[in-house]
């Protein structure tokens, strides 16, 4: 390899499942129920709609209180200017907007949390009052962590987790799945002309900056990437390898994702064989719908680098975690959107390369930047959409039968369920072929994990 590839950033960590919802939790809420208006649905029936569209920013000062909400406008508070202070977070919060032409969007919410917490904040969303798809009721606004003060120590040494504090800060979030079924976040299809946004019932007092309407964020494939590269002459970087503590994390989406200590392996640094060392973060903590660890890593000078994981993923046997990466909250290309760590039981090093084994490389200016990873199903949203789809039908079957049979049938009794159901047959025939696809597919994604 030459040289100027070989300048990694190391960083330890321990990859877990990427989440989303359990199968016993499937038609029990609004979000769990997946019927003709689900979001899959919603986007295929919108499909004839532009994805190229001109941001959309409400006017804050033209928002409309109900429901006992209290808000008001500041000039400028924390830095931004003008602000909506919602203080009690209770009832609804209402914004116009005038939208220049028929499109998808994304909708964009700056926000800053004014309430301690150790939960996510939650919120509601209606588009002109009403709820277009399922999933809006409650969506989840991120908080942010850090850790607070030094690693701590017991009476012979052993090392744990510092202790966490929350930091209050400006954010930017687009609406996004709160289960993460979906690998981007919502689009929602508006016509050309006057409509609202309706946030309700948020769990804690919040102040807004911006609500916007903007496009889906797009990213270039690598090869794209790389040819800018090459115009622009940028070179490699020929220094000294720069390594990063995956513990030593900058932020965190959730207050659980503390720094932890293996004392299994010699490989992990640092390692101590008589005391327990903090010295990887991540693990079964890591597995949440958007949780996100964000490093801060500083260059020595301006030039393309290659990046390296050490990592362990014993959660998904034959199968990858995903993780998207940002740097200084952008995808760098379209590769990095969907970064797949393979199963191992002990920790590997893993290379942000092609199938080929050719590195990707990033383009970073000299000075201080972020690096952030955040769990995704990725490849696997379509899989477990479709299997959250098969689980509701045939609930949807299991309670029609019950509804005939009670909770106990009879087992001598025949209930001539094909003759009271009519298109009985028929549905679970169609239940029986989606599956063994599914099956079928689980298998492709478990070789691919192999890969």
């Amino acid at each position: 390899m030459k040289k100027w590839l070989s300048l990694t950033i190391a960083l330890m960590l321990l990859i877990s499942s990427s989440g989303f919802c359990r199968a016993d939790e499937a038609g029990t809420s609004e979000n769990s129920s997946v019927s003709a208006d689900d979001y899959r649905t919603y986007i295929e029936e919108n499909g004839k709609f532009n994805h190229e569209v001109e941001e959309v920013a409400a006017v804050l000062t033209k928002a409309v209180a109900s429901d006992g909400a209290q808000i008001k406008t500041a000039e400028e508070w924390e830095g931004k200017k003008p602000v909506l202070l919602w203080e009690n977070g209770k009832g609804s919060v209402t914004f116009p907007l005038s939208v220049p032409q028929d499109g998808l969007y994304q909708i964009a919410l700056e926000y800053y949390l004014l309430e301690s917490s150790t939960e996510a904040a939650e919120i509601g969303v209606l588009i002109d009052g009403t709820l277009p798809f399922n999933g809006l009721s409650n969506l989840f606004l991120p908080r942010i962590y850090a850790d607070d003060g030094e690693v701590r120590t017991d009476g012979i040494g052993n090392e744990f987790a510092p202790e966490q504090k929350e930091v209050f800060a400006w954010q930017e979030k687009c609406l996004t799945d709160a289960e993460g079924l979906y690998a981007k976040p919502y689009l929602f299809a508006l016509t050309a002309g006057n409509h609202t946004i309706t946030f309700h019932h948020s769990s804690s007092s919040i102040a807004i900056a911006s609500v916007r309407l903007c496009e889906e964020e797009k990213t270039v494939a690598y090869r794209e990437k790389e040819s800018a590269y090459q115009e622009k002459g940028y070179a490699g970087y020929r220094g000294s390898q720069i390594s990063i503590q995956g513990e030593s994390a900058y932020r965190k989406s959730a207050g659980n994702l503390i720094s932890q200590s293996d004392p299994t392996g010699a490989n992990v640094t640092p390692y101590d064989a008589r005391i327990g060392k903090i010295n990887y973060i991540g693990g079964n903590n890591w597995s949440g719908a958007g949780d996100t660890i964000t490093w801060k890593l500083d260059v020595p000078e301006d030039g393309l680098y290659a990046l390296t994981f050490a990592y362990q993923q014993s959660y998904i046997i034959n199968g990858n975690s995903y993780r998207v990466l940002r740097i200084d909250g952008e995808i760098p290309f379209t590769e990095a959107a969907e970064i797949g760590f393979g199963y191992c039981n002990s920790w590997k090093i893993k290379k942000l390369a092609d199938s080929a084994g050719k590195p990707y490389l990033i383009y970073l200016t000299k000075g201080e930047h972020t690096l952030s990873l955040e769990v995704n199903l990725c490849s696997l949203s379509d899989f477990a959409v479709s299997l959250k789809e098969q689980i509701y039908k045939l609930g949807v079957i299991y309670r029609e039968i019950a509804m005939i049979t009670g909770e106990t049938p009879d087992a001598n009794r025949d209930y001539s369920l094909f003759t009271q159901i009519p298109d009985l047959e028929e549905r679970l025939t169609n239940s029986y072929r989606a599956l063994n696809a599914l099956i079928a597919q689980a298998d492709e994604l478990s070789e691919k994990g192999n890969a």
